[in-house]
């Protein structure tokens, strides 16, 4: 992989570009220094992106040896060349999965939950696609791509999505068995207990061997160049400017991408309309009085 001399070179070579020689700290020495060229247009902040996202995936099986610190800081800084560079194309779309960064497992979350915000139902529908408790009535999803095998998913109704204090980490757990049969009450005691639920991942191997996590890319958290809805800090501990443009220009409208789909992953088929994720909320709104939802607010503090 590049080393920091060599990425330079190469920069240098492309660009002629002049460096102000403000140096990111290696990621434990499994990815490279990266530099922070002057910005004196977008093609250098997208020189940037492409070489970052390349030892990114030139080094997939070695990022878990990254600390969460150096990781924070590497994908903070991935975030302000996105910013830079103005816009998400489709690969940067797409590659955000692999910058998201999750617990292994939903009962780890909920110990270090003060560095977790728990979104509400209405921000959270767009990882309830199927919400129905019908056990008859499940969604199919069919992909074209081999890498996102095709699946069956149901009862995601009762999906809670979690984002760290940051604003960059997403997490979205769901309940580990199928709850038909189960009254309200029986439900909302089963839940309660953190253990009851798995982790969503895009990853089907990783689900197959871990049952912390279930395979559910359609559904599955994702990660924000922009995040929005929360007091969210910077990794100096200072405030964190956030905008509701902004998140909706990087992160939700490449996900909608009219007459395009581009949805979470490649290759999958499945309804992101707005109507969709109308009626997602809807179902919420109209189950609001059951012994979960009712109690939705709070359940963050009830796990045991």
């Amino acid at each position: 992989m590049n080393t920091k001399s060599e990425v330079m070179q190469k920069a240098e070579l492309k660009y002629q570009g002049s460096y102000n020689h403000t140096w990111y700290n290696d990621l434990d020495g499994v990815l490279p220094y990266y530099f922070n060229l002057k910005k004196e247009n977008d093609y250098i902040a997208k020189a940037e992106l492409d070489i970052m996202m390349k030892d990114v995936n030139n080094c997939e099986l070695y990022l878990k040896s990254v600390s969460d610190e150096n990781w924070l800081r590497f994908c903070e800084f991935f975030n302000e060349c996105v910013m830079e560079y103005g816009t998400v194309d489709e690969e940067l779309h797409y590659f955000r999965l692999k910058l998201n960064r999750t617990p292994s497992s939903f009962a780890e979350l909920v110990k270090n939950k003060d560095n977790w915000y728990l979104y509400d139902k209405k921000h959270t529908r767009y990882h309830m696609n199927n919400s129905n408790n019908d056990i008859n009535n499940v969604s199919i999803y069919i992909s074209k791509n081999d890498y996102y095998p095709s699946y069956s998913t149901y009862w995601n109704e009762y999906n809670m999505k979690f984002v760290d204090k940051y604003g960059m980490n997403e997490v979205v757990v769901t309940p580990n068995k199928d709850l038909s049969g189960m009254s309200n009450d029986e439900i909302y005691d089963y839940l309660t207990d953190a253990t009851h639920w798995q982790i969503l991942t895009d990853d089907y191997k990783k689900a197959q061997n871990d049952q912390n996590f279930k395979y559910d890319p359609v559904n599955v958290e994702t990660y924000n160049y922009s995040a929005y809805d929360f007091d969210y800090i910077n990794l100096d501990g200072t405030p964190k400017k956030t905008s509701s443009l902004s998140h909706d220009k990087y992160d939700v409208q490449p996900y909608l991408k009219d007459g395009e789909n581009y949805g979470n992953v490649p290759g999958l088929i499945y309804g992101n309309s707005k109507k969709q994720r109308d009626k997602n909320e809807d179902y919420y709104y109209d189950n609001a009085n059951t012994a979960v939802f009712s109690d939705y607010w709070n359940i963050g503090d009830k796990f045991r």
